[in-house]
């Protein structure tokens, strides 16, 4: 759908935004991709997208 990525960021930034203003921040993590091995990182639990191969990661 259109605009569908656009959407989404601007609701996690919100909720970024919102997380940071309470002091709740959810810690910083590594990993490798299971596709093509590229590094990732990104808080825990959040969901990323890695830019060499485009799987979808949950961290």
């Amino acid at each position: 759908m259109p605009g569908t990525e656009a959407l989404a960021g601007a609701l996690k930034d919100t909720f970024g935004a919102f997380r940071s203003g309470l002091g709740i921040t959810e810690p910083v993590v590594s990993v490798n991709c299971e596709g093509c091995g590229a590094p990732l990182s990104g808080h825990r639990k959040e969901v990323v997208r890695c830019e060499y191969c485009d799987r979808e990661t949950q961290l």
